[in-house]
This record gives C-alpha cells, sequence and structure tokens, in this order.
C-alpha cells in the first residue's frame, strides 16, 4: 500500500492512499479454488478558508478480505445434507416409516456444490462530503452525507431447480393495511414441481443485481464549556437497501453478508429486497460529561428507530412442505423505538501514592421496556410482543492505580 498528503499552504490539504491485494485460496479436500487481485484507491480533501468553515470530501473503493468460510461450496468434509418431508401420522414425534420423499439436497458441501471459477470480489465505493464549523469558542458542528454502494456480492444460486421447475398461483394478501382493502394485491406461492425434488445444484457466484446501496446524512454538534463540561448532540438519516440472505429479520437472516437461500428457490425472492438489519433509518444521541474537582459525572441517551421486518405468511400444503412467504418488503414494518438512557458518577481518591476511583453506573435507567422483537407470522397472534429491552441495570466499580 501506499499514502500521501499534501499541503498547498495552510487552507488546503489533498491525501490519497492506494492498496494493492493478491488472495489466493484453496480447499485441502474440495477442488474449490479462488483468486482474487484488487485495487483499493482513495482521494480526499479538505479546505478550510477561513478558520471557522472547513469543507471535506472524499470518495474511495475498498474490497474484503477473502472469508475462508467460500471455501466450503463443494468441498465434501463441508456441511450438506437433504430436506425430506415428514409425514406425521399426528402425534408430532418422528419416527423412520414416516419420512417421505426426498425434496432438495441443501449445504455448501459436497458433489452438487461448486465454486465459480470467475468468482470476484466484491467492491464498495463510495463518497462522503460535508462541513466543520466552529461558530465560537467551545462550538464544534460537523454536518456530512454519505453515498455508497456495494456491488458484485457473492449468493449461491441454484442451477440445478429453477423458477421453470414451480408452479406459481395467488392468494390475497392485506399487504401493509392489514385492517383495510385499499393496498390488497396478490401474493405469489411457488410450489415445486416433484420432478425436481433431489436436482438441486448451487454455484457460489456474483448473482447480476445482488447490491446494497447505503445512504445518508448526520449532523453532530458539540459545546465544551470551559475544562469541566462537555455536551454532544448527534443524530443520523440513512437508509440501507439491499436482498437479505435469508427470510427474517435476524442477524444472520437480513444482512447481505450472509449466503443463505436468495437465488435458490423463487419463495425466498419474494419481496426479498428491503431496509437491513442494521438500518434504523433516524437515531439521535444526546451525552454529556462534566468533571468537577475529582467527581466525575456522565450520561448518554440513545434513540433509535425500530428493527425493520417483514411480515410472513406460512403456507401449509405445498408438495415441497411448509413455507414462510414474506408478505410485504422488509421496510414496510418497523419493531417500535428504543430509548435507553445510561450515566455513570465517578469519584477519585488519593491513599499514599494510589489513586482510588469507585464508580457507579446504571444502564437503561429510565427501565424502558419497549419492545424489540415481535411475531411477525400472519394470522392472529401476527406483531405480538416476544422480546423487550433489557431491565435497567446497576454496575458499582473500583479502580485502584499505583
Amino acid at each position: 500500500f501506499a499514502d500521501d498528503r499534501l499541503d498547498l499552504g495552510r487552507s488546503l490539504r489533498l491525501e490519497g492512499g492506494l492498496r494493492f491485494a493478491l488472495w489466493r485460496g484453496a480447499s485441502e479436500t474440495g477442488p474449490g479454488r479462488i483468486a482474487w487481485t484488487t485495487l483499493s484507491p482513495r482521494v480526499a480533501a479538505r479546505w478550510t478558508p477561513i478558520r471557522a468553515i472547513a469543507v471535506f470530501a472524499g470518495w474511495e473503493r475498498v474490497h474484503p478480505r477473502l472469508p475462508l468460510r467460500y471455501l466450503q461450496w463443494g468441498d465434501p468434509s463441508a456441511p450438506h445434507g437433504t430436506v425430506a418431508r415428514w409425514n406425521d401420522d399426528g402425534d408430532g414425534r418422528w419416527e423412520a416409516s414416516e419420512q417421505g420423499p426426498v425434496v432438495a439436497r441443501v449445504g455448501p458441501g459436497g458433489a452438487d456444490s461448486a465454486i465459480d471459477g470467475g468468482l470476484r470480489s466484491p467492491q464498495t465505493a463510495g463518497v462522503i462530503a460535508g462541513l466543520d464549523l466552529r461558530p465560537a469558542e467551545g462550538w464544534w458542528i460537523r454536518f456530512a452525507g454519505v453515498h455508497r454502494r456495494a456491488s458484485g456480492l457473492v449468493e449461491s444460486v441454484n442451477l440445478g431447480v429453477t423458477a421453470a421447475d414451480y408452479d406459481t398461483s395467488f392468494i390475497d394478501d392485506p399487504a401493509i393495511d392489514i385492517v383495510g382493502p385499499a393496498d390488497d394485491r396478490p401474493l405469489p406461492i411457488f410450489a415445486r414441481q416433484p420432478g425436481s425434488f433431489g436436482r438441486d445444484r448451487y454455484l457460489l457466484t456474483n448473482p447480476a443485481g445482488h447490491d446494497v446501496l447505503h445512504e445518508g446524512v448526520e449532523l453532530t454538534v458539540e459545546k465544551r464549556l470551559a475544562d469541566a463540561l462537555l455536551v454532544r448532540v448527534g443524530g443520523t438519516a440513512s437508509r440501507s437497501t439491499g436482498a437479505g440472505g435469508n427470510r427474517g429479520y435476524g442477524v444472520l437472516e437480513n444482512d447481505p453478508g450472509v449466503i443463505g437461500e436468495l437465488f435458490d428457490q423463487p419463495n425466498a425472492d419474494t419481496w426479498a429486497r428491503g431496509r437491513l438489519f442494521f438500518d434504523r433509518a433516524y437515531t439521535l444521541k444526546v451525552a454529556g460529561l462534566w468533571r468537577p474537582g475529582d467527581w466525575s459525572f456522565g450520561a448518554v441517551a440513545n434513540y433509535q428507530d425500530g428493527q425493520p421486518f417483514a411480515r410472513v405468511v406460512v403456507v401449509p400444503d405445498l408438495p415441497q412442505g411448509a413455507e414462510g412467504i414474506p408478505a410485504i418488503r422488509r421496510s414496510e414494518h418497523r419493531f417500535t423505538f428504543t430509548l435507553t438512557v445510561d450515566a455513570r458518577i465517578e469519584r477519585t481518591f488519593r491513599v499514599g501514592k494510589a489513586r482510588i476511583a469507585v464508580a457507579f453506573e446504571a444502564f437503561n435507567l429510565l427501565d424502558m421496556k419497549n419492545e424489540v422483537e415481535e411475531d411477525v407470522t400472519d394470522g392472529p397472534f401476527f406483531r405480538r410482543v416476544t422480546a423487550t429491552q433489557p431491565p435497567r441495570a446497576v454496575r458499582i466499580g473500583l479502580r485502584i492505580e499505583r
């Protein structure tokens, strides 16, 4: 890698860098091999026409490290298996005689999976620009915007069973407004044809159009009063749009870094694109620190919008078995917002040559109990609360420095 900085007088600073990387990976027990050659450039500039105003901007393109989990595809020692129908007699207990036909082959390992010989490294390119303002002594204000796109993302694609191997039907669905009929629309249901059972063949590749767009703005205001008091207020408005690797709203589902069922079967592709796991739309943080003498008082209040999710319709009588199908995009419903206030008080003493600090900390001081997860399955229990914010927690600590 190489980096350089150039100062043109006192008002303009230019920076640039370039990183070159060779990645080579191979499985010891499988045929999979990956070879990436990547260039990651960056440029940035900061212009300070007067002391109170600074304008900054930058652009960069970055590539991730080569994840070793990619080498599982086609490796006979990697996880793989089969999914079969369970013809239960009604007692809810599995017996060998109740096993139905093998429906699908799953997992990255084995002879039914492979790595694309031309697999490319994903890349993320983006710009950031903004202003730093110092209108008066002790004040600092930053306003910035960011636009970033990740492209060439990696996913497995089922080449052995395609959309042509499914029969399509539709059911009437209430869409977003589950009370009124104004936005009702048909929801597609894909029933797998029995002749395609067990023909799954997976290729780890870069599917066309699999990308993520992140864009947003942030505002930070900081005020320092002498050396004893610091107050900072910051807020963001942003959105991250893409397709999660699996159906659901969890970090192992609604995230493009997870290689899952996306592109493997059409019921998982329905309304797959939307807001991602880490998207919180609007956030606000207020923090304060006061240090009068040997005392220290600090508090932080955090607000963030709820996590995005999609209502799921469970269709029980499909040839491949019951399936949950997203009825809306993962952005048209959200869990409730969360708000926490954390505080800390510390008092220091000197005993001989030692410095002793006694601290009292409280997390979720207001004991907020907003829900953070709900039942997302369509039916009478839709949006029933299944998890809430952690309760108030208090901690007392002692620190000794010599």
